[in-house]
């Protein structure tokens, strides 16, 4: 019995590999690869906020208590934990766990490699929406809350695209041309 449990346990680890989309990852400051990158599946999202929760109840910080920042870097951090593999066996983790991880690297390396885990997740699973009327009046509502975490979320692909368009809408409100390149000026041709 032992056997076929041991058999099941390695195949669902082997599942989990994702071993379809593997990126090497460097650390910030380094050059060589030290790890590679793999995307999370949308139920490993999910235990890295069940993981969060967990971390906070286990220090004793109740949920009234703990702030909106403090969850999401914690949460960022479990994500990272999870897709930052050994460069050598895939299958293992890079970090023994989160906590190692969190020990390891400096707020502003996290915000690094987090930046980097979003763009090889839009990478492997582009947004189809890239820079629709909705992407950028979400982009906008997220600017006008001031919400870095958020706003981070989105990977720089969608942010450059969201720039792009933000230019072209300020070029053509100088020039007085709408999208289409007609003179929004000028009066209407009957």
């Amino acid at each position: 019995m032992k056997d076929l449990e041991a058999q099941a346990l390695s195949k669902l680890a082997a599942m989990r590999a994702g071993k379809r989309h593997l990126k090497p990852g460097a650390l910030p400051g380094e050059t060589a690869p030290s790890f590679v990158w793999r995307v999370l599946t949308r139920g490993e999202k999910q235990e890295c906020t069940a993981a969060a929760t967990k971390r906070f109840a286990d220090i004793g910080v109740p949920p009234e208590l703990r702030g909106y920042q403090d969850f999401e870097d914690e949460t960022i951090t479990q994500v990272l934990w999870r897709a930052m593999r050994d460069a050598d066996k895939p299958e293992r983790p890079f970090a023994t766990d989160a906590r190692e991880l969190r020990d390891l690297l400096t707020a502003d390396e996290l915000d690094v490699l987090w930046t980097q885990y979003a763009d090889f997740e839009e990478e492997v699973n582009p947004d189809e929406i890239t820079a629709s009327p909705e992407l950028l009046a979400e982009i906008d509502r997220i600017l006008k809350k001031k919400d870095e975490t958020a706003l981070i979320s989105f990977g720089s692909r969608s942010l450059a695209n969201y720039l792009l368009a933000m230019g072209c809408r300020a070029s053509n409100s100088r020039t007085g041309s709408s999208v289409s390149g007609e003179d929004s000026n000028s009066e209407p041709q009957s």
